[in-house]
């Protein structure tokens, strides 16, 4: 058994849930537990279970669905599509072939009408990225030991002119300051707990 958990992804400016992340959380085990597997077609089974699910929920917005660069072939032999974005997540097992089959994947991913997003990009992951012709990117600020190695980041990130999300934002100055930083999008505990939150910065 699993349930979806949807995060709200806020744009900084308005304060509107502009799209959500639904997270999937297994039901008598952990995540790691869930998504830890000794093969890729077993974690493709669980994932596919978990896509399904979030692909029934209710929304008045758009969804991001999460997905591993492991199952994005496997994903293509479905016709799922929503409005929304795929997301590629850090974990699973790194299939680095799979980075080779990303200029043929990823049009067809679009081709569906969905925007594909990379999620917890770092400078030690972001060469094996910078050229992907992706949608937009995810960087946590829990990756980062300060802020100024964040702030250096985010300017490598926005010279390519795509939407960033900052991941979590649990504290109102966080929202200035990434504003600050020339970002629209924010996600973390703070809109959790007010999905409405005011625009009073």
């Amino acid at each position: 058994m699993i349930k979806m958990v949807p995060q709200p992804i806020v744009d900084l400016k308005t304060g509107q849930v502009v799209i959500e992340e639904w997270l999937c959380r297994p039901i008598g085990q952990s995540v790691q537990e869930y998504f830890s597997t000794s093969d890729v077609e077993t974690l493709w089974e669980r994932e596919a279970a978990c896509i399904q699910q979030a692909l029934k929920q209710e929304s008045t917005v758009p969804k991001a669905i999460n997905i591993t660069l492991s199952s994005l072939p496997y994903f293509l032999e479905t016709s799922w599509e929503w409005e929304g974005a795929l997301e590629i997540t850090e974990w699973g097992p790194r299939q680095y072939d799979i980075f080779r089959l990303l200029p043929i994947i990823i049009p067809k991913i679009k081709e569906r009408g969905m925007q594909i997003w990379v999620d917890d990009i770092t400078p030690s992951s972001w060469l094996q990225w910078k050229f992907q012709k992706m949608d937009g990117y995810k960087i946590s600020l829990a990756d980062f030991k300060d802020e100024c190695m964040v702030e250096r980041f985010i300017n490598e990130i926005i010279k390519r002119h795509k939407p960033i999300i900052l991941e979590w934002i649990d504290q109102e100055n966080l929202v200035r300051k990434a504003r600050g930083w020339g970002i629209n999008l924010g996600q973390g505990l703070i809109f959790e707990k007010n999905l409405k939150f005011a625009n009073t910065y």
